[in-house]
């Protein structure tokens, strides 16, 4: 059995610049992880299971008794954006997507509504993903897109 030796003072200045060394080194470390982590946009990655959704019905009276804080964004391509889309709605490209520079109309809305063709529209979980992740904190799926809407006779917008 070995008896612990006690350390004596010296021991502990003589290794005090070592372990400061070491801890400026983790702190560098950490703090680049940080930094890098913000200038790429990284964050926490976001389940399908933390997304809430909306039924049409709940976003449609939305839409008739709040229009300016209630912004409701488009995740489809641009024709079909064109063709028939929700009044109002404003359309953003998952690609293209900055979250550095948001549209006005995001920073200014209370709640965020995107939606796209159909239920379960990967494009529209991802934008979703993205606008939860670029701090956006009231941001709703609608379930049934826009076909949801369309067969509820819903009024629509165009060109």
């Amino acid at each position: 059995m070995k008896i612990p030796m006690k350390k004596s003072k010296s021991d502990y200045a003589e290794r005090m610049p070592y372990l400061r060394a070491c801890q400026i080194r983790v702190f560098l470390c950490v703090l680049c992880a940080c930094c890098l982590s913000a200038a790429t946009g990284c964050s926490p990655k976001i389940s399908d299971g933390s997304i809430a959704n909306i039924a049409v019905s709940d976003s449609a009276s939305r839409h008739a008794s709040d229009r300016t804080r209630t912004v409701f964004v488009d995740a489809r391509s641009a024709a079909e954006y064109t063709e028939r889309r929700i009044p109002g709605a404003i359309r953003l490209d998952l690609r293209t997507f900055d979250a550095q520079s948001p549209p006005a109309a995001l920073r200014s809305a209370r709640e965020i509504i995107v939606y796209g063709q159909d239920p379960g529209s990967a494009t529209a979980i991802a934008l979703t993903k993205r606008l939860m992740q670029a701090g956006f904190s009231r941001v709703y799926l609608m379930r049934d897109g826009m076909n949801g809407w369309v067969a509820r006779s819903l009024p629509t917008q165009s060109g």
